[in-house]
């Protein structure tokens, strides 16, 4: 009986693998800047992110997604207090323009030899839509435009 049962339990565990889990998607991202302070404060400077996340399902209409990145920001001036850089992880509930999560960031001070672990909760939310559905195309003479954006983020 114990190996009839522990057969079956084998055959089910090979019948699950056969159709394995497959994630919904697999988003990345990248951002970043270069900037330059006439003014002596910061000098040259760049920020940025890397970031790759995995969407693994959809609950109620809302994606939870894990991701993982590198941050850092550096300037040739002042940057005893603001040169950082290091890596990120974090999970994420999204749905339409919402989204709420919480990841956990090392930042590492290189002029400061410290390094700095951070928790955040957060929410934000960003939404596009273009007015020319509530406004028709305006035209400047013979010049018509091609959309009428609009963006909101928070």
């Amino acid at each position: 009986m114990r190996k009839a049962a522990l057969l079956g339990l084998l055959a089910l565990l090979a019948a699950s693998a056969a159709r394995a889990y497959e994630p919904l998607a697999y988003p990345g991202s990248t951002w970043g800047y270069l900037s330059r302070d006439f003014a002596g404060l910061e000098g040259n400077g760049t920020q940025g992110s890397v970031t790759q996340g995995v969407d693994w399902f959809k609950l109620q209409g809302w994606t939870f997604d894990t991701y993982g990145s590198y941050i850092w920001r550096v300037r040739s001036q002042n940057e005893q207090f603001f040169n950082a850089d290091g890596p990120l992880v974090g999970g994420v509930f999204s749905r339409g323009p919402l989204t709420v999560g919480a990841d956990f960031a090392w930042q590492r001070y290189p002029l400061l030899h410290q390094t700095s672990p951070d928790f955040e909760a957060f929410s934000t939310w960003y939404f596009r839509h273009d007015l020319a559905a509530w406004t028709g195309l305006p035209s400047w003479g013979s010049h018509r435009a091609l959309a009428v954006p609009f963006s909101s983020w928070g």
